[in-house]
C-alpha cells in the first residue's frame, strides 16, 4: 500500500484517518533506518494533494511531481551545508514558508527526516508551529529514536512506528523485483527486515562490495597490536559532516559481524546473514569467548551512540581501539600495509556508506 513494503496497518491507519477527514497536523514516524519512514512520508503528501479517484494514485500531476521531488509544496528540511545538527535558521526559513498559502497543490508538507537532529533552539522555534500551525500544513517528523526530542513535541504529534519487515515478505518482494530466489532470501536477512537497505544493496552492486570493505577492515583491526589499529582508525576518526555517516556505517557493519558470531559460537552457524565470512567466523570464534563478543558488540554500540552524541571522534575511536579484543590470523601480519579496503586516510577520499541514506 503506498508504495511501502509491509506496515501495511500504520498505511491504513493513515488512509482512514484521510477518509474522514481526521488526519493529525502533525505526524511522528518511528522506525529503524531503511524501513520506509521517508517512503511514507511522501506518499502521505501525495495522498493529500493526489487528484485522482483513490488518493495516492501516482499518476497525476501531483503525485508525479511529488515523486520526483519537484513539487513546491513539499519540503524536506535539511541541515545546513557540512552541519550534521538541525539548527534555528533552517526552521525560521521553513516556517516563513509555511505561513504562505500552497502554490500548487491543496495542502503544504513539510517534512523533517532525523527529528533528533534538532538542536535545542530549532526544537524550540519548531515547537511554536506546532503549537499553531498555519492551515492547510502538514509537517511529517521522522526518526529511528524518539527518545531524544522534547516531550512537548512528542505530545503534538501523531506517533506511529514502522516496525522491520518479516523476511519472508521482503523476500518475496525483491523476487518480485527481478532478485534470483538466493539473492531475494540473503538480502532479506542481510536487512534485517529494512526494506531501503535491501533495495539499495539489489540495485547498487558496490553496496555489498563496502560492507565487505567494513569486514576486511575490522578483521585488519583485530588482528593488529595497538599502534597499527589507532592508524586504521585515522580516517574514520578525522571526519566531520557526511563522514561521521561514513563512520556510523561502518561500525553498524562491525555489530553485525559480532552479532554473526554469536551465531557460530552458539553452535548455529546457518542463522549468519554473511555466510562469506564464515571462515573468519569459526577462527574468532575458537579464539575468544562469548563474553568477549558480547563486550565487544556492547563497545561498538557505546562508540555509536558516542558519536550520535557528538562527542570526540578521535576519543571515541582510540577508546574502541584499545577496547576490541585481539584475534591473531584474521588479516595480514602487522607491519604490512593496512587492506586497500580500509577506509582512506584523513585527506583522502572515504568509503562510500553500505547503508546508504533511505530511511
Amino acid at each position: 500500500m503506498w508504495g511501502l513494503i509491509g506496515n501495511e496497518a500504520a498505511v491504513a491507519a493513515l488512509h482512514q484517518s484521510l477518509v474522514q477527514h481526521r488526519l493529525a497536523h502533525a505526524l511522528l514516524l518511528v522506525g529503524p533506518a531503511g524501513v520506509g519512514k521517508t517512503t511514507l512520508a511522501f506518499a502521505l503528501a501525495q495522498a493529500l494533494n493526489c487528484l485522482g479517484p483513490e488518493p495516492p494514485c501516482g499518476d497525476c500531476r501531483q503525485c508525479r511531481r511529488i515523486a520526483a521531488r519537484l513539487h513546491p509544496d513539499v519540503t524536506v528540511l535539511r541541515a545546513e551545508t557540512g552541519k550534521r545538527e538541525i539548527g534555528i535558521d533552517p526552521v525560521r526559513d521553513l516556517q516563513g514558508m509555511l505561513i504562505l498559502k500552497p502554490f500548487e497543490g491543496r495542502q503544504r508538507v513539510a517534512i523533517i527526516p532525523e527529528a533528533e537532529r534538532l538542536t535545542q533552539p530549532a526544537a524550540n522555534a519548531l515547537l511554536k508551529t506546532l503549537e499553531e500551525p498555519p492551515d492547510q500544513v502538514t509537517l511529517v517528523l521522522t526518526t529511528a529514536d524518539d527518545g531524544p526530542l522534547l516531550p512537548t513535541i512528542r505530545s503534538r504529534c501523531q506517533r506511529i512506528e514502522l516496525r522491520p519487515v518479516d523476511h519472508a515478505t521482503l523476500a518475496a518482494t525483491l523476487a518480485d523485483r527481478g532478485a534470483e530466489t538466493e539473492t531475494a532470501t540473503f538480502l532479506a536477512r542481510y536487512a534485517r527486515g529494512r526494506p531501503g537497505l535491501a533495495l539499495t544493496a539489489l540495485t547498487d552492486p558496490d553496496a555489498l562490495d563496502t560492507l565487505q570493505e567494513a569486514f576486511s577492515h575490522l578483521r585488519f583491526v583485530l588482528s593488529s597490536a595497538v599502534p597499527e589499529r589507532l592508524e586504521s582508525l585515522d580516517a574514520l576518526a578525522a571526519g566531520q559532516g557526511a563522514q561521521r555517516e561514513v563512520t556510523a556505517a561502518v561500525l553498524e557493519a562491525w555489530v553485525e559481524w559480532w552479532r554473526d558470531l554469536l551465531f557460530v559460537q552458539s553452535g548455529n552457524a546457518g542463522g549468519v546473514v554473511h555466510p562469506g565470512e564464515l571462515d573468519a567466523y569459526h577462527l574468532a570464534a575458537g579464539r575468544s569467548t562469548r563474553h568477549q563478543v558480547r563486550g565487544a558488540i556492547g563497545d561498538l554500540l557505546e562508540a555509536a551512540r558516542r558519536l550520535e552524541l557528538n562527542a570526540n571522534p578521535r576519543l571515541v575511536l582510540d577508546v574502541l581501539a584499545l577496547r576490541l579484543p585481539s584475534v591473531p590470523g584474521l588479516a595480514p601480519p602487522t607491519g604490512q600495509e593496512i587492506p586497500a579496503s580500509a577506509p582512506a586516510r584523513a585527506g583522502g577520499t572515504p568509503a562510500r556508506t553500505a547503508s546508504g541514506n533511505a530511511t
